[in-house]
């Protein structure tokens, strides 16, 4: 699973173009991402059940936190915790699923409408 590129508030993964925030994990799944402001407990919750080695949040502008308290629940697992801005991230999903078995990459689309 490689991402292409973000670009004018669109981002391909593979062969397709979503144009929403997206959940993308090493082993292909992709879903869409709801939150646009912060990554808050409940929204930590479900990215861990994906059991993720490493967890990729892209942060796009109006994108502001992973609230400490969702960063607290990271604490006590061996799970690698990335925030970056959205080039970036892309760079770390791509080079992390050639090392790590699990990634799981949030993706958050500035809304271009």
């Amino acid at each position: 699973m490689k991402i292409d590129y973000i670009n004018y508030g669109k981002i391909r993964v593979g062969d397709k173009e979503y144009s929403e925030s997206v959940v993308i994990s090493s082993e292909g799944l992709i879903f869409n991402w709801k939150e646009k402001k912060k990554i808050d407990e409940k929204s930590m919750e479900m990215l861990l059940k994906q059991n993720p080695e490493v967890l990729i949040i892209g942060k796009s502008k109006s994108f502001t936190e992973v609230t400490p308290e969702a960063k607290g629940l990271l604490k006590g697992k061996e799970i690698i915790l990335i925030e970056d801005d959205l080039s970036e991230a892309i760079n770390c999903f791509n080079r992390g699923t050639k090392i790590y078995e699990s990634v799981l990459a949030v993706f958050v689309i500035e809304d271009t409408s």
